[in-house]
């Protein structure tokens, strides 16, 4: 499609990206001389993509914030068919900074859980559940800020709970159990994806597994997240507290949606890092330097709690703090001191 021009109006440059619905373009708008994204429907598909689209293009229309993606129109070409044309982000999406800057210290984790609790919040005061919030679907722009994008098949609170077919639709990792259960989805679900990301952000995992989609959709439904303190040593009580709530089997034991969490993250960095917005705008104009700047921190804290449990006696407990900052400083030669001032299981030292 590269030199084409989609309804008189759009110029394809180049493609950015093809998911199972649509094929997503870089564009020149030659009306207003600026670069967009094009979403264009893959050919063949039934009446209910089309649907989809326009949905999405009506849903994100009446959501004007920064933390959510715009959209700019929706049309139709006389070869391609139905398009959506949206912002067009320079960035990456949400897995591959994790990616970059693993492992993620906790106040990157909550800064970057708040900018997407924000546009949920946003998304919910309309009536809106997003119901596939994922990493891939979370872009990241240089400089900031977080977008969420991809509100294909969202929906709207007070609509029937099941699609037409009565097919659940989503990606399982993220589903919440009551999802996964009856197809139902409320904001509380949103907020139960928000949880799993905020843990895969500080584990590099999603909080279960399973061999197939049969066994990891009974692992949701049947056992509890495992807890953040024991999955990624170091990480501060309050943002492990939080993700649990958010991750818990009953919806209503989960913050009630996008607005509560993004409160309730906020008082939780403003006691790490002061005011979100500065430190999130910090962030993002240089997250490598942030990020080395709290793994020192994080470092020197689980070498502090790593030295007082051994002294303590729990060898085991100190065992994983210690290695877990060997992970963030490789072969530090304090860390591997304490590790070997006490007897230990043999393999609990990272080499």
């Amino acid at each position: 499609m590269t030199g084409e021009l989609l309804a008189g109006r759009y110029q394809v440059e180049q493609e950015l990206g093809r998911g199972g619905m649509a094929t997503v373009f870089l564009a020149l708008d030659v009306r207003l001389s600026r670069r967009v994204a094009v979403k264009v429907l893959h050919p063949g598909l039934d009446a209910r993509f089309t649907e989809r689209f326009r949905q999405e293009a009506e849903v994100v229309a009446s959501l004007q914030h920064p933390n959510v993606l715009a959209v700019h129109d929706f049309g139709e070409d006389a070869v391609r068919g139905p398009f959506l044309v949206c912002e067009w982000v320079q960035g990456e999406n949400l897995r591959e900074l994790a990616r970059r800057l693993a492992p993620v210290p906790p106040e990157a984790v909550a800064l970057l859980g708040w900018e997407l609790a924000r546009a949920l919040d946003a998304a919910h005061a309309r009536g809106v559940v997003h119901r596939d919030v994922k990493p891939e679907n979370v872009l990241v722009a240089r400089g900031g800020p977080l977008k969420l994008a991809d509100f294909g098949i969202a929906a709207l609170a007070d609509q029937a709970r099941l699609t037409s077919t009565g097919a659940v639709i989503g990606s399982l990792a993220y589903m919440a159990p009551e999802r996964i259960d009856t197809g139902a989805w409320s904001p509380a679900s949103d907020v139960y994806a928000v949880g799993v990301v905020l843990f895969e952000l500080c584990t590099g995992s999603t909080p279960h597994a399973g061999e197939g989609s049969a066994r990891l959709a009974v692992s949701v439904m049947t056992r509890d997240a495992p807890p953040l303190v024991e999955a990624a040593p170091g990480t501060p009580a309050p943002l492990s507290a939080l993700v649990a709530r958010c991750l818990a089997r009953e919806a209503r034991d989960r913050p009630v949606d996008g607005g509560a969490l993004a409160r309730e993250l906020e008082a939780v960095l403003r006691s790490w890092v002061g005011a979100p917005a500065e430190a999130a705008r910090a962030f993002f104009q240089a997250p490598e330097s942030a990020v080395a700047r709290w793994r020192e921190d994080r470092f020197q804290r689980l070498l502090g709690e790593g030295r007082e449990l051994l002294a303590a006696g729990q060898g085991a407990r100190a065992a994983r703090c210690l290695n877990a900052a060997l992970a963030l400083q490789p072969g530090a030669p304090e860390v591997l001191a304490l590790l070997r001032s006490r007897p230990m299981k043999q393999g609990l030292v990272r080499r």
